[in-house]
């Protein structure tokens, strides 16, 4: 008899078995995917509104801000591209910095030289700057009707201090 009760004791448990190790699938899996793994956003042209690239080698992907007003987006205007990309990462590792570039005098695809560019890490207060006109990015789209552009890009960039920050890999992908 006490046999027939564990059996029917273990039998009542394997549902409560099987959703503890579900749920814990689920819970190592929802980090899948995430900004902040080794895997660089895809290079897409559909208005995603994403930044990715590598910075030092380390995978670097925009994300989306907590703060109102701050956030990663791409505007493109009479020629002109601006571009500004968030890495935020509050419950994290503290981090929070920007990609900010600008590009004049676009026309359609193909390479152009990068007006401006920066890598700025908030935490620490220190912003990275890339020589004037040295850089390029490449428009790879370029939907005006659709307001869709997309593009790669890559920079070298220094601080007042001789420290340095490489941008490459870079590929974005925005609405205007």
């Amino acid at each position: 008899m006490k046999r027939i009760i564990e059996q029917i004791q273990a039998w009542h448990l394997m549902p409560l078995i099987r959703r503890v190790i579900l749920t814990a699938v689920i819970a190592g899996c929802l980090g899948c995917g995430s900004n902040d793994g080794d895997t660089l956003i895809a290079p897409t042209s559909e208005g995603k509104n994403i930044l990715g690239c590598r910075v030092n080698q380390q995978v670097w992907n925009s994300t989306s801000s907590i703060t109102p007003g701050y956030g990663t987006f791409g505007r493109f205007w009479k020629g002109q591209l601006i571009v500004f990309a968030v890495h935020e990462e509050v419950f994290g590792k503290g981090r929070d910095e920007v990609i900010q570039m600008n590009c004049d005098s676009i026309t359609g695809t193909g390479r152009y030289v990068i007006d401006s560019a920066e890598f700025v890490d908030k935490m620490v207060d220190v912003t990275y700057t890339a020589p004037r006109g040295v850089h390029e990015l490449t428009i790879t789209a370029l939907d005006t009707a659709k307001g869709i552009v997309a593009g790669t890009f890559s920079f070298n960039a220094g601080n007042a201090s001789g420290d340095s920050v490489h941008i490459t890999e870079g590929r974005f992908d925005f609405t205007y």
